[in-house]
Order: C-alpha cells, then sequence, then structure tokens
C-alpha cells in the first residue's frame, strides 16, 4: 500500500504497474526514472546549506532480512488508505518494527543527490520529487518500504509500499497419477500446485470441467471428486494453475473406470442345422474394461479364447454351446445364451 498527504514534497506518488521479469523498472513516482548510473554520494549538506537550514530530504528503508538474490519476478503494488501525519521515525526503524537496513537518504533542496546506505544494492536511484526507481525487479524486491520525508517547519509522515510478488509457475501434478474405479464407486483427484499459485482449473480429456452432479470441487479446486463414477468419467484429467503473469498445466492422469462384461454376444446366431464335414467358427464378444476372460463351455469340454474354430464338423459336435465372459479385475463373469449346433449327414 501507499500513500502520502499532498501537504508534503511528494504530492504524487503512485503505485507501480504490473511488471514482466527482466530489466524493468519500479518507480514510486508518475514518472519511471532514466536509466543512469546511480549517483556518487553527495558532499556533507552543512557546506551549501545557510547554517541552521537542514536540507529536504527523503530517507528511504527496505525490508527487514530481505534475502539478497531471488529469481526475477513481476511486482505489482497497489494503493492503500492514507498513513495519519506524525513524528519522524528514527533512523533505521520501520513504523516502529523491527530495524530495517537504510537504502538511502536524498537531499532535495538544495539538490545534492542522493548518500546510499547499507541495504543500498546499486539498483535504487532517487530523484527530487522524493521518488525512487528500482531497476532489475528480483523476488527480494518484495516487502514493506517505509519512507521518512524531513523539510523545513513542516511535518513529515512514513510511507508505506507493500510489493506483493508474483513469479512464473512451475509444472502442477495430479494425484494419483493413474486411478482404477469400479463402476459406481467414487474416485477422487488432487491438483499438487506450486508456490503463487491464484487460480485452479480442472480439464478432462482436454475439455474444462465445472462443479455440477456428480463432480464437485473443493473450495480452492485442488481438489476434484466423481461420485457416483460412471463409464463415460474415464480419460484424461489434468489441472491447471496460472497467476497474473504464467499459465501450467499438468501432464494427464488416467482415470480407468471398471465395469462389466455386460450382455454375452455370440455369433452366428443359433440354433444351426449344418452338415457334417462343415467348417464352423463360434465368436463370443462383450463390453467391458479391462477385456474380459472368454471361455467356451461344450459339455465337458471347455475351450479358451473369443474363438473357437472346428475345421470339420462331426455329429459328435451337435450340441449345446456356452461362451463365458469374465472381468478379470472385478471377477464378474457372465454366460451368454446356449447355442444349439445339429449336425446332420455323415
Amino acid at each position: 500500500m501507499l500513500s502520502l498527504s499532498p501537504s508534503l514534497c511528494c504530492p504524487h506518488l503512485f503505485p507501480c504497474r504490473s511488471l514482466s521479469p527482466g530489466p524493468s523498472c519500479c518507480s514510486l513516482s508518475p514518472l519511471c526514472c532514466p536509466d543512469v548510473p546511480t549517483p556518487s554520494p553527495p558532499p556533507s549538506p552543512s557546506a551549501s546549506q545557510p547554517p541552521g537550514t537542514p536540507p529536504s530530504q527523503a530517507s528511504v528503508w527496505g525490508p527487514v532480512g530481505a534475502p539478497r538474490w531471488q529469481p526475477p519476478c513481476a511486482l505489482t503494488p497497489s494503493p492503500g488508505p492514507a498513513v495519519p501525519l506524525g513524528g519522524v521515525p528514527s533512523p533505521g526503524r520501520s513504523r516502529g518494527r523491527a530495524r530495517a537496513p537504510r537504502i538511502f537518504t536524498y537531499f532535495a533542496e538544495p539538490d545534492l543527490g542522493q548518500l546510499n546506505g547499507s541495504a543500498h544494492t546499486g539498483r535504487e536511484t532517487g530523484a527530487a520529487d522524493c521518488s525512487m526507481c528500482i531497476r532489475q525487479l528480483r523476488l527480494n524486491d518484495s516487502g514493506a518500504y517505509t519512507v521518512a520525508v524531513r523539510q523545513p517547519a513542516s511535518a513529515s509522515a512514513p510511507v508505506t509500499l507493500s510489493v506483493p510478488c508474483t513469479v512464473p509457475l512451475t509444472q502442477p501434478a495430479v494425484t494419483p497419477d493413474n486411478a482404477t474405479v469400479t463402476e459406481n464407486d467414487t474416485v477422487t483427484l488432487s491438483c499438487r500446485s506450486p508456490p503463487g499459485t491464484e487460480t485452479v482449473a480442472w480439464l478432462h480429456d482436454g475439455a474444462p470441467v465445472a462443479a455440477g452432479g456428480r463432480l464437485s470441487l473443493s473450495p480452492d479446486n485442488r481438489t476434484l471428486t466423481v461420485r457416483p463414477v460412471q463409464r463415460g468419467d474415464a480419460g484424461a484429467y489434468a489441472c491447471q494453475v496460472s497467476n497474473a503473469i504464467s499459465t501450467n498445466r499438468s501432464d494427464a492422469a488416467t482415470v480407468t473406470v471398471v465395469y462389466g462384461p455386460d450382455a454375452v454376444t455370440v455369433t452366428p446366431a443359433g440354433p444351426l442345422d449344418l452338415p457334417a464335414g462343415s467348417p464352423l467358427t463360434l465368436t463370443c464378444a462383450a463390453a467391458a474394461v479391462p477385456t474380459p476372460h472368454y471361455t467356451w463351455f461344450f459339455g465337458e469340454t471347455r475351450h479358451p479364447g473369443a474363438t473357437w474354430v472346428l475345421d470339420r464338423l462331426s455329429l459328435v459336435h451337435g450340441g449345446g454351446y456356452v461362451c463365458q465372459a469374465l472381468n478379470p479385475h472385478s471377477g464378474r463373469g457372465r454366460n451368454s445364451s446356449r447355442l444349439e449346433l445339429r449336425v446332420w449327414g455323415e
């Protein structure tokens, strides 16, 4: 948050716009400062001031204990309510909190320039309009900054800038990445989102997913639940995370819905009446996930597989044939109707 009373020397202090990573400038004034070297420390102000006349100056303190380097990022400060006028904070302190490092003091009247403090990194530049420009924004620039303005015969007030930092998002992940669930049960997927995530969205086979009916989302959208699961819920699920500057999508997690077998069909359909010596191929099929195991039954004979080929029929092949489909995951089995075969001649 940034605010300053117009009665002070800085009538206009504006928050930075949203900046992209890289050589950007975040200026606490209407205009961003030019890309010029940081001025050398000025001479002592007492040498160029009439005795007893303090120069107008602004001192800036940065965040306490900030790390010295982080990857670049975009910063988007926002204005807040005005800070009440009060006494000038003691040097090196920020609104009564722990001692903060001083970045610089700028002497505006006369324009003697900038005297850098211990927290100056070479990227901060002040100006006579009480502004500060920060070049090459980094993650550790995020934090609260305090400005103390001193003028002859005038009050001063601290101004605090809160700078939220937004970083490019790394890839999220869906857990579990491979889920197998029986039809009419429940499946729950979670999105492991990276730091800095602002929004989470889900996709099913590439199409956006919305809560409703059998599908529900947690308040933060990081958990997706389907109850009860239907066959059409099978497929690839991914979560997509976003913030102000980036979007990233997880690898697809596969949901397999176990069902069936449904009705078992046999071809050719019976009853069959064929002469001896004829060939006959029997085929069995049923809808199921995973693919069922098939077994043909003829009297005491069992024949594995969905297809049974009889190269040359004889009278002993006459009788009833039944095919069984068995789901290997659920153990559920189903039989076909009995197919009657009559063999004549020979």
